[in-house]
């Protein structure tokens, strides 16, 4: 008699474990590539410029509503405190080591030139050099 081996039945493919792993891999990839942003507070209106890019992040940018009030992480404060929370930050240490201290500052455009002018020259004095006033891009028409 003769030996035949029996084959066993193909079992079918099973497309959803690779479905998963591909999900898994996506929410990976934007865990590590997403940064939680502070929101703007509200109310306030950035003047527009037609600039064609925006510098750097404005996540740890010096608020100054229309009213004077400043905003630094979500809460009011002053400029001598901000100053010293400024420096005392981890921002403050400067692009690669090279202790370039930058302060953004987002201003409502309804604020007085006057008041900001006087904020500006209040953190100038305390040390701030680096001060970039960010401006929203004006929409394309």
């Amino acid at each position: 008699m003769l030996d035949i081996p029996v084959q066993e039945p193909a079992r079918p493919v099973d497309a959803s474990i690779a479905m998963i792993n591909i999900v898994f891999l996506l929410l990976l990839f934007f865990i590590a590539v997403g940064t939680v942003k502070q929101p703007e507070p509200e109310g306030l209106e950035p003047p527009e410029s037609s600039l064609l890019r925006q510098s750097g992040s404005t996540d740890r940018a010096l608020y100054v509503q229309r009213d004077g009030e400043l905003i630094y992480l979500g809460e009011k404060t002053t400029t001598e405190n901000f100053v010293a929370r400024f420096m005392q930050s981890s921002v403050s240490k400067g692009i690669a080591g090279n202790n370039v201290k930058i302060v953004r500052v987002i201003s409502d455009r309804r604020l007085e030139a006057r008041r900001l002018i006087n904020i500006l020259s209040t953190l100038e004095k305390a040390g701030l050099r680096n001060l970039i006033i960010v401006t929203r891009r004006k929409p394309l028409q």
